[in-house]
């Protein structure tokens, strides 16, 4: 039966038959009702059902077109209309799916676009793409020349792998939090990674295949000392965090609630079940552990390439 659906779906979708989709998507609605009626459980069962399939796509895709929002937009608001033109009577927690899935894609979709338009204005996009590549790769370099001399803070006699992965850290703009040497470190990998996905997508079809050193304003290559550089990772690491949003509704635990404070409303994405959660949260932990820590004891030659692959 899902198979069928995905199938029909998806086939509609690209026919821009969007009626079809409506009738598709209700049919697949009432499914989930009688089971429910018969004494089914139900845990946001199709809501991960249609991110699992990806009949819903991703608003932060790089191939996610305004077209894309529009339908999505008109579908799930075309399914909540009929249902209650209809008196189909569908379980609510079936409904609230149905507007979950309507927030997120509303709130990605708009952010991403408000993120993509800062990047575009940020004054480093003047810079080539030879010449901000090297602009990111000097500063990552030298990162990590800062990140390897972190292993003074060792205690010789007893090392766990895990010292850089301790929060210890204040925050320059918060000191009440903390962070550690690690996360830091991840946070301006990620950055990075955002910012050469984006430049590949910018330049791509326009990469020289020869670069002469007279063609490049060195003297504009600066990470330091740079405001514009430091706005360009500010801004980058705010599309990892959608990106992160992102992957937590489709592939974790959160869903959407509503807040309202004065006129204005708000959307929080937290936790539909904590203890899913926690045992997913546990099994990344427990990777994180075991790669760290391996990486770290043999990054410092405290352990050797071969016993770490024991």
């Amino acid at each position: 039966m899902k198979e069928e659906f995905i199938k029909k779906y998806n086939e509609n979708y690209k026919k821009n038959n969007l009626n079809s989709c409506i009738f598709v998507l209700l049919r697949l609605m009432m499914d989930y009702d009688k089971k429910i009626n018969i004494g089914e459980e139900y845990e946001y069962d199709l809501k991960h059902f249609l991110f699992n399939a990806n009949i819903i796509k991703n608003p932060m895709g790089i191939r996610y077109t305004e077209q894309d929002y529009n339908k999505t937009y008109q579908i799930l608001g075309s399914v909540l209309k009929n249902c209650k033109k209809l008196n189909l009577n569908i379980n609510e927690k079936i409904l609230d799916d149905i507007k979950s899935i309507i927030v997120y894609t509303e709130c990605l979709y708009n952010m991403n676009s408000v993120n993509d338009k800062r990047m575009e204005k940020c004054e480093i996009n003047e810079l080539s793409f030879e010449e901000q590549l090297m602009l990111i790769m000097i500063f990552f370099q030298d990162q990590f020349r800062l990140v390897s001399n972190s292993s003074k803070l060792f205690n010789k006699k007893y090392v766990t792998g895990m010292e850089l992965s301790v929060a210890n850290k204040s925050l320059n703009y918060d000191k009440n939090s903390k962070t550690s040497i690690n996360d830091n470190f991840e946070s301006t990998l990620e950055s990075m990674n955002e910012i050469i996905r984006y430049l590949y997508y910018r330049f791509g079809k326009q990469m020289k295949s020869n670069i002469k050193i007279e063609d490049l304003q060195i003297n504009d290559i600066r990470p330091y000392k740079n405001i514009s550089f430091k706005e360009y990772l500010y801004i980058s690491v705010q599309r990892y965090l959608l990106c992160r949003m992102e992957e937590s509704v489709r592939y974790g635990y959160y869903s959407p609630k509503k807040y309202k404070k004065d006129d204005n409303i708000f959307y929080f994405f937290l936790l539909e079940n904590e203890k899913k959660y926690a045992a997913r949260r546990v099994g990344i932990l427990r990777r994180e552990y075991l790669i760290v820590s391996n990486v770290t004891l043999s990054t410092y030659g405290i352990i050797d390439e071969k016993e770490m692959q024991k």
